[in-house]
C-alpha cells in the first residue's frame, strides 16, 4: 500500500499493517509526472517508483527509537517474503522498500521530506 498525502503527518492516521509503510507527497508525485512528460534523454514507456526515501510507520520501540523497516517486515510479513537484501538498510534502517534510483537518474526527480 502506498499513500499520497500533502505531508508525512497525514499518513499516520491511515497506517495499515498490510502495507509497506510507503508514501509520497502530492508535490513529489506531481513533479515526477511533469518530469515524465518533459525530461529528455530517454524514450518509450517506462515505469518508475515514486516514494519517500523513508517509511512512515509512526510507532517507536520502548527505548524511543523509531522502528526499523526490517523489523516491521519481520513482524508483519514473516514467511511471505522469500529473499531480502538486508544490506539495503545498513546505513539507513528506516529506508523505504521502494528504490527510486531510476526516477532520480532518468528524470532527475528527488522526493522532498
Amino acid at each position: 500500500m502506498h499513500f499520497t498525502r500533502s505531508s508525512i503527518h497525514e499518513t499516520t492516521s491511515s497506517v495499515k499493517h498490510t502495507g509497506l509503510w510507503s508514501w509520497s507527497s502530492v508535490d513529489a508525485a506531481l513533479r515526477a509526472c511533469i518530469l515524465g512528460l518533459t525530461s529528455e534523454g530517454w524514450g518509450g514507456a517506462e515505469a518508475f517508483h515514486v516514494a519517500s526515501p523513508e517509511i512512515f510507520y509512526p510507532a517507536t520501540l520502548s527505548d524511543g527509537i523509531e522502528v526499523p523497516a526490517l523489523e516491521l517486515l519481520e513482524q508483519h510479513w514473516s514467511g511471505r517474503v522469500k529473499k531480502v537484501d538486508q544490506t539495503w538498510w545498513d546505513s539507513k534502517p528506516r529506508r523505504s522498500f521502494f528504490d527510486t534510483t531510476k526516477a532520480e537518474t532518468l528524470l532527475g526527480w528527488k522526493h522532498d521530506l
